[in-house]
């Protein structure tokens, strides 16, 4: 009995410990079940540059097993930047560094997508793209302004400080000096904010009638000039155009409004900043608005003024900034054309260039009677115009013109041209 008692134990241990092994044996490892960031999220670093902390991820299974030799996928969402080579393999802890990933050329949000080979989720690293060393400087708005002598100019001069790809640099100084006419500032070393823009603290003109000049600049970047007229006596502003006109509807007004500036002797004033705005009439709009007075005709107008599609009547006014007062009220109805023609200036023209083309534009608006259908449009930049045509995505009612005005005659003169 005792014999047969230990062989039972002894099997019954053998059972066991066999049943154990085999248990122990049967675990697996894999597949890909999840993935983790383990470094590189949520950086900053300049655009154009590379990252400085590569997005690093870690491959596991469902039991949270590293897992080995997997092929990550590196994929660009956002931002424009660029990551070569696009993939990485896990090492033996399951960890997969990813390729140098390049931020895109406008700061802002980047955005970079890493997958596992054989896994449907993913995870997205994200880094914000932060602006250039400066390489811009431009003016904001008004460049030109006119006041009383020995008194302080309305409105600031502004500028917008950009890097090489056009970003806004905040935190730069901008110096403000006067170089002309001896006039004197105050902020003259403004810091610009976030959206690049700094403006001078005040400017007063010096004692002499005439031109003053302002020049602003930024270390590394070209320098920017504002004028302001000093003038002797406040100026005034009387039509020198139909203040009352008829035209279509979406299209050009036969005529630009004009204004002439003149002191208190009737004399023309130039270099006076006149400033055209919509005052009526909804959808209308009036393209160049600040417009500065000739120096020998004293004429200042916008480079044009278009009526909306809808509403039937439009009123601009033409004020004198800086001098509360002396305006000019323009007025113009429009009537409905069921063909239209809408011509685009890429090059500065003359009120009286400007008025002849709005002339033809009518003339052939009121011989076709008939409609085209509106077509969606998207050219790129320079399609058009012997490349000189800006990137087109709209819809187009009915025809779109392209006008530039240019100097043509050359050695012997041209007898005319088509």
């Amino acid at each position: 009995m005792r014999r047969r008692n230990r062989s039972a134990e002894f099997l019954m241990v053998a059972s066991m410990l066999l049943a154990l092994g085999c248990g122990g044996s049967s675990e697996t490892i894999g597949p890909p079940s999840g993935l983790e960031v383990l470094a590189g999220n949520n950086q900053s670093a300049t655009v154009a540059q590379p990252v400085v902390v590569s997005p690093t991820i870690r491959v596991r299974d469902k039991d949270g097993h590293n897992l080995t030799a997997i092929t990550v996928r590196f994929t660009v969402l956002s931002g424009g930047g660029s990551v070569f080579p696009d993939t990485a393999i896990t090492d033996a802890n399951g960890v997969a560094v990813a390729p140098p990933w390049t931020l895109g050329t406008k700061s802002g949000a980047n955005t970079l997508k890493a997958q596992a080979s054989g896994l449907v989720t993913s995870v997205t690293i994200t880094a914000t793209g932060t602006a250039a060393a400066p390489s811009n400087l431009a003016a904001v708005d008004q460049v030109n302004f006119a006041a009383l002598v020995q008194t302080q100019i309305s409105g600031q001069p502004t500028v917008l400080v950009t890097d090489g790809f056009g970003n806004p640099v905040a935190g730069v100084t901008v110096t403000f000096t006067v170089v002309l006419n001896n006039g004197s500032v105050t902020g003259a070393t403004p810091v610009t904010d976030a959206s690049g823009r700094a403006s001078l603290g005040g400017w007063t003109l010096g004692a002499a009638a005439g031109v003053n000049r302002v020049s602003a600049s930024v270390a590394g970047t070209n320098s920017v000039l504002f004028e302001a007229q000093g003038l002797s006596g406040a100026p005034t502003i009387v039509s020198a155009s139909t203040t009352t006109q008829a035209g279509i509807l979406g299209a050009m007004v036969p005529k630009v409004p004009q204004v002439r500036v003149i002191n208190s002797l009737g004399q023309v004033v130039g270099g006076v900043p006149v400033r055209f705005a919509i005052s009526g009439g909804g959808d209308a709009t009036v393209l160049g608005p600040l417009a500065i007075s000739d120096p020998v005709t004293g004429i200042a107008a916008p480079a044009d003024w278009r009526l909306g599609p809808a509403g039937t009547t439009s009123t601009v006014i033409a004020t004198l900034p800086g001098f509360p007062g002396p305006s000019v009220t323009f007025n113009a109805t429009g009537t409905f054309s069921p063909f239209l023609i809408d011509v685009r200036f890429l090059s500065s023209a003359t009120p009286a260039q400007r008025d002849a083309f709005a002339s033809a534009a009518a003339r052939w608006m009121q011989i076709i009677v008939g409609d085209i259908p509106d077509v969606p449009v998207s050219l790129t930049a320079g399609t058009c115009a012997s490349g000189a045509s800006p990137a087109l995505n709209e819809t187009i009612d009915d025809v779109v013109i392209f006008a530039q005005v240019t100097g043509i005659d050359g050695v012997g003169g041209i007898l005319g041209s088509a």
